[in-house]
């Protein structure tokens, strides 16, 4: 799935819940570290283009 609009990454959360593969892409800052804060709470995975887990702000 590709969200050009991540907001607050409901798509990420169901798109795991499915097995799925995602990119969220939002062009502001204080959404992406929203989206991320709210994501981790749900142990959504974010990983990197290699696969590696990635940790952190963004």
């Amino acid at each position: 799935m590709l969200d050009f609009f991540a907001g607050s990454g409901t798509t990420a959360a169901v798109a795991q819940q499915l097995h799925r593969r995602f990119v969220m892409v939002d062009h502001n800052a204080e959404a992406i570290a929203t989206m991320r804060r709210q994501l981790d709470e749900q142990n959504v995975e974010f990983l990197d283009a290699s696969g590696d887990r990635l940790s952190g702000e963004p």
